[in-house]
């Protein structure tokens, strides 16, 4: 018995390291960015983050993405350019927030027990239309872009990078969390 609760103490040691360091690697993330001029919305490596989080830590995913804005709604500055406050979280970027978590929830649970390249290729392909969906939502009900200057400004500069993204997050989630 003791043998058994020694086990779960070190599983749980070791989730709740992952999750700890997921929200780090997310932070160090969100702050690897490149500013565009014709859009509020920066490329960072947030989700690439999400992504791996997802195979990583499945179910508990959404716990590091928690962290992270909890981290950030404390007033720490850990969103994408040393912002941070709940009044960030309603700026350009904060359906995209939203969206990470909303993604790392969903697919976190929905992956499938048995991974194959296939596989985790859609389920990043799908949380990236989750994540994009929300960023979307945001900037057409919040900040009043019309449908096509939303997708314009927050979809379409970040098609290629975000395949290279889904890509590169496939092949090392197979490679390291198999």
């Amino acid at each position: 018995m003791k043998a058994i609760l020694q086990s779960r103490k070190v599983v749980l040691a070791k989730d709740a390291f992952l999750v700890c360091a997921f929200a780090l690697f997310m932070v160090v993330c969100a702050n690897v960015r490149i500013h565009l001029f014709f859009t509020p919305v920066p490329i960072t490596l947030q989700t690439f983050v999400v992504y791996v989080s997802i195979v990583a830590l499945r179910k508990q995913a959404p716990f590091s993405q928690i962290i992270y804005i909890l981290l950030g709604m404390a007033g720490i500055p850990v969103f994408s350019n040393g912002g941070a406050g709940l009044i960030y979280l309603f700026g350009p970027t904060g359906g995209y927030i939203l969206g990470f978590l909303v993604a790392a929830f969903m697919f976190g649970y929905l992956l499938p027990e048995k991974l194959t390249f296939r596989k985790v290729l859609f389920t990043f392909l799908s949380a990236s239309v989750v994540i994009y969906f929300f960023g979307v939502s945001w900037l057409v009900f919040l900040h009043k872009f019309s449908l096509s200057g939303a997708i314009i400004a927050g979809v379409l500069p970040f098609v290629i990078g975000e395949i290279f993204k889904i890509v590169l997050a496939t092949f090392l989630s197979l490679k390291t969390f198999r």
